[in-house]
């Protein structure tokens, strides 16, 4: 399958983590990593991607020049990063010109689960069902109340819950509704999907954190942008292919870590099949990474964080593995 298509359509496992310590974000690491791992432990078994930021990357994403906040560097955040985060940026923008800083403020970092990836009509982002968990400071003030008239909300499930609506997109000729709701003064859960948010909801505000439901170890870890997605992967056709016989597919896990310090980044793709053990030609990505052996099944290659043309290419491609590609 030619690569351009990769970016439209390729739904692999993909796991996807940039080590920046917390340290550095200046976050409650004790109380944010027991809120990081119940939201990730309700949103793993939901959705097909996870993923993780602090507000500290996200407003990084934002700012006009992309340098890391108070050193004056001029580290630019690619915009390929940005893609699993624009319902987010979009919709909260809605709200108010300055809701990233409000949100980089008063919550630590923030998940998104997603599913039900759906190519754009043309040029465009390809669509999915997205629900965000915000992880609150300790002393932070709600993101709802600053933004949100208590009037305005309805009782879904047994909590207030406000919308709002966005006009089409490129790629997407339907409008989109987004849903929001503080749960216990603790974290926001913002989706475009009722279902999907409603699910969310209901299991933030009634479970606890349960390692077991999460299937990426970063979730636990201190690591300021990680994301994990597994699925199955068809030997034959190189493409995406959840129903497949056994003997065609494989699964397969990605893992891409990056630093912000030297903006440089390592992909890895582990597999039990067989095809696989000794030659990653027909992996995800093969055609472009140049994948090395670490171990019997499990290859690695190093991907720049950069806005060169190749560099660009590969991590628009990494973005699209785990379903967030874009149409250009």
């Amino acid at each position: 399958m030619p690569i351009r298509w990769i970016h439209y359509l390729a739904f692999i496992a993909v796991a996807f983590s940039f080590g920046c310590a917390n340290a550095a974000t200046g976050m409650d690491t004790s109380s944010d990593a027991r809120s990081r791992a119940r939201a990730a432990s309700v949103l793993f078994p939901q959705f097909d991607t996870v993923e993780y930021a602090t507000t500290d990357v996200l407003s990084r994403f934002d700012s006009p020049s992309g340098s890391t906040p108070n050193t004056g560097s001029d580290q630019t955040l690619p915009i390929a990063l940005r893609l699993p985060y624009i319902q987010l940026i979009g919709g909260l923008h809605f709200l108010g010109q300055d809701t990233l800083t409000t949100l980089k403020t008063n919550y630590s970092g923030v998940l998104v689960g997603a599913k039900g990836f759906t190519p754009p009509e043309g040029l465009g982002m390809v669509h999915s069902q997205d629900c965000y968990i915000g992880l609150l400071r300790p002393g932070g003030h709600s993101i709802v109340e600053a933004y949100l008239n208590q009037s305005g909300s309805q009782t879904i499930d047994g909590q207030q819950v406000w919308t709002w609506t966005a006009p089409p997109d490129e790629g997407y000729p339907h409008t989109t509704t987004f849903y929001i709701a503080d749960i216990a003064h603790s974290y926001f859960v913002m989706g475009n999907d009722l279902t999907e948010f409603r699910a969310t909801m209901r299991q933030l505000s009634q479970g606890t954190e349960d390692d077991s439901k999460i299937s990426d170890p970063d979730a636990l870890s201190d690591k300021a942008y990680w994301a994990y997605r597994s699925v199955r992967w068809n030997k034959v056709k190189f493409d995406f292919d959840p129903t497949g016989p056994a003997a065609q597919t494989a699964t397969v896990v990605m893992k891409f870590t990056g630093d912000f310090g030297t903006m440089t980044g390592q992909m890895e793709t582990d597999t039990t099949d067989a095809a696989y053990q000794t030659d990653p030609k027909g992996l995800p990505g093969s055609g472009l990474f140049n994948y090395r052996r670490k171990a019997p099944g499990s290859w690695v290659a190093t991907v720049p964080i950069a806005k060169d043309p190749k560099s660009t290419n590969e991590l628009y491609t990494v973005a699209a593995l785990f379903g967030f590609g874009v149409a250009l």
